[in-house]
């Protein structure tokens, strides 16, 4: 396994902590039977995120998803 899959589960991971953490002001799904919002889900190399569909939400996870690609492609130079 290479040194580049190990940073990929490293940055992702640290990706959706910080979209879960109260630092961000993110917006998850609420589902009925669940009492935390779901805001993402990870299964080996994909995530899915479930979000709000309000303008300030959508913007902000934006901005947070730009960062991580910047970090990602720096990174793997």
């Amino acid at each position: 396994m290479s040194v580049g899959s190990f940073l990929y589960l490293m940055i992702g991971e640290a990706f959706c902590s910080l979209l879960t953490s109260n630092v961000v002001n993110i917006k998850g799904l609420q589902w009925p039977w669940l009492e935390e919002q779901v805001v993402d889900c990870q299964f080996v190399d994909d995530t899915t995120l479930y979000l709000q569909g309000s303008h300030d939400n959508l913007s902000h996870e934006k901005l947070l998803e730009l960062l991580f690609i910047g970090i990602s492609w720096w990174v793997s130079r």
